[in-house]
């Protein structure tokens, strides 16, 4: 199973691009009380923009978010329509995921 502390540092780096503060203090390190951040709304809002405009941030998130995993040596399953529907409300809720939906690839 992938490390919580693994997980946390790629779903900052994978979000940060999208979000209007920095999530990380360097590349290696997320800023103090990172996990409390609600993110439940951002991928809905990210999806409706793709749809407007032709777009597909949220699939190059989702894509990104499992080719991180597999570069750590976990696949993981993770769907598009979990992100925007809010499954996951905040970061620590999404990077749990990322941790409990991770297998060992092989």
């Amino acid at each position: 199973m992938l490390k919580y502390e693994t997980a946390l540092l790629i779903v900052c780096r994978t979000i940060n691009p999208f979000v209007t503060f920095d999530l990380l203090i360097d590349d290696k390190t997320p800023k103090p009380d990172v996990e409390k951040i609600k993110i439940g709304d951002l991928f809905f809002n990210l999806s409706e923009q793709d749809k407007r405009f032709g777009h597909h941030v949220v699939d190059d998130i989702l894509r990104n978010l499992v080719d991180a995993c597999l570069d750590e040596g976990f696949n993981v399953v993770l769907g598009k329509g979990n992100l925007v529907k809010g499954d996951y409300p905040t970061i620590r809720a999404l990077a749990k995921a990322l941790r409990t939906g991770s297998t060992p690839a092989e």
